[in-house]
């Protein structure tokens, strides 16, 4: 979504808010590499993300890795069993 947000449709900055007691859409923005602005007008977690920190993110290869940086489980199929 936000390739198409920074490539297609031209944005220069997505905005995007989750509730605040939706702990895991906050967390899938921190994944995406959206900042944490603050509390938005309505009191949940707001993010944002500019074109420039998508793109040098983007570069890096960072995006669908999870934390360990081997892919998220999907992409790993069984490996995990051999660890």
């Amino acid at each position: 979504m936000l390739g198409c947000a920074f490539g297609e449709m031209g944005l220069a900055r997505v905005d995007s808010a989750a509730a605040f007691e939706n702990v895991a859409s906050k967390r899938v923005m921190e994944k995406i590499g959206m900042r944490y602005v603050g509390l938005d007008e309505e009191g949940g977690h707001a993010f944002a993300i500019r074109r420039e920190e998508y793109l040098q993110g983007a570069e890096g290869e960072v995006w669908g890795r999870g934390a360990s940086g081997r892919g998220s489980h999907a992409e790993r199929g069984n490996q995990d069993r051999d660890l």
